[in-house]
């Protein structure tokens, strides 16, 4: 059986604006300004290699998609409480 799914332009293009639109409306709440490693590293002054360790040793929290690590303001600000 083969798991090819046959659908018209239309159908396809609905298909995928709802899928963005509930991506979309689960993150809503959250803040969209997301920071790289270098920019967290700067903010406090440190290298990049402390703030892996800082992820290692759990004291900030990050997001991670595939090999790419953000930080949300939040997780930057949890650093200092």
């Amino acid at each position: 059986m083969s798991d090819l799914i046959y659908c018209n332009k239309k159908d396809l293009e609905k298909a995928v604006q709802k899928a963005v639109k509930k991506i979309m409306d689960e993150h809503k709440d959250q803040s969209t300004e997301l920071f790289t490693t270098k920019e967290v590293a700067d903010h406090f002054k440190i290298s990049e290699a402390t703030v892996g360790n800082w992820r290692k040793e759990g004291k900030i929290e990050f997001i991670q998609k595939g090999s790419v690590i953000r930080y949300t303001k939040e997780q930057i600000n949890n650093v200092c409480n």
